[in-house]
Parts: structure tokens; sequence; C-alpha cells
């Protein structure tokens, strides 16, 4: 017979409702990390004394000198959809729990850091003025960047319960994981292909650049 107090389950319940977001927070970066060509070598979660935390590590691809405005403006608007990508990610798992759009703002707290990051890109490189043309600005690459994780929804939530039972996962994980069991599996055969070309230690040249982004792919 269990010995655990009332307190004590409210506890691992609230502990573990926290894994649940957190997994699916850490997911949304994985995947729009993944989506924007950048490769993942590691996607962590745990649980501390206080909260659960999570971490992932993504590789930026090195672009200081490209000189195409094209795509120097796709990896800052890259790099501004990651940053979001985890917050969005926990709005939508909350409203398919509870059909509601409001997001608690204790859950939108641990999000802080990533809104930070991204609004800094925003002011840092010019691409909206202060005021209403910035807020419209974000609201424009929030609901893009929502409809983007919907649409891959599956996916996330593949990455999620990964995560969730392993608290840690890595590239390969990612790559089994996306091109064995997700429906899109040819999809992300092609895009896993494509992100080791871009990440060759070789090195990469502005025309691998343009042929991986600019030939049509989603």
């Amino acid at each position: 017979m269990s010995n655990l107090t009332q307190e004590d389950i409210l506890k691992k319940l609230s502990q573990n409702h926290e894994l649940i977001f957190t997994s699916f927070h850490e997911a949304g970066h994985t995947i729009c990390a993944l989506l924007h060509y950048m490769s993942v070598p590691m996607v962590t979660i745990s649980l501390t004394e206080h909260r659960a935390e999570g971490y992932t590590h993504y590789n930026i691809i090195e672009h200081q000198n490209i000189i195409d405005p094209e795509i120097l403006n796709y990896f800052i608007i890259s790099e501004i959809n990651i940053s979001y990508a985890g917050l969005v990610c926990e709005k939508i798992l909350n409203k398919s729990l509870c059909g509601s759009d409001n997001f608690p703002i204790l859950l939108r707290e641990g999000s802080s850091p990533d809104i930070l990051n991204a609004s800094t890109l925003i002011k840092k490189n010019n691409l909206a003025l202060p005021g209403k043309p910035r807020s419209l600005f974000k609201k424009r690459i929030l609901k893009e960047l929502s409809q983007l994780l919907q649409n891959n929804w599956d996916d996330v939530r593949l990455i999620a319960h990964l995560l969730y039972r392993k608290k840690k996962i890595n590239y390969d994980d990612l790559r089994t994981l996306l091109t064995k069991k997700s429906l899109n599996k040819i999809f992300w055969r092609e895009r896993f292909r494509e992100i080791d070309i871009l990440t060759r230690p070789s090195g990469i040249t502005e025309e691998d650049l343009r042929f991986v982004f600019f030939k049509g792919s989603s």
C-alpha cells in the first residue's frame, strides 16, 4: 500500500505535467530546427527540485561570409522561428487538451529567454520599426509558425513522446525516428540528406545554400 500523502501525489502529478509540456516545448525547437536545415546533436529534459527543465542544442549553419541577402534573411527568420517554436508548441498542446486559447502565464514564464532572444534578433537586424509595426511583425511570424507546427504536429508528437521516455535523445535518434516512424518518412530522408550536405566537415559554399534552400523544398 502506498505511503504517499495527498501532497506527495499532487506534487508528482504536477511534475509529470511539467515534464509533458517540457517535452513538447523541446520537440518544438527540434522540429523547427530540422525543418530549417539545422542539425540537432542533443535534446534533453530533466526534473530539478523546483521544476522541469529542457535544452535543445541545434547547430546554426555558418553564414558569416554569405553575402546573398535572401539567404541571410532566411537564417535570421529561421533563428527567430526556432526561438518561438517551444512556446508555440506548448500553446498548441494546451489548446488540444482544454480547447481554450487562454495560455497559463506560469507556462509562458519558462519561455522568457526564448522570447527575449527572438526580440533581440528582430531589433538587431532591423526587421521592423518599434511600436505597432514590430508588434504586427511578431504576430505574423507567430501565426505562420503556428501553422507550420500544426502541419507537422504528428512529428512533433513523435519527438515529444520519445523525449519523455528517454529524457535525452541525439541526432541519430531523431534521424531513425523520423525516417522510420513518421508518416512523412520520405520527406525526412531527403531533409536529413540536405542537412548532411550543409554540415559536412569540408564546409559549404553559397551555391550549396542556394541549391538546398531555394530549389522548392518545403
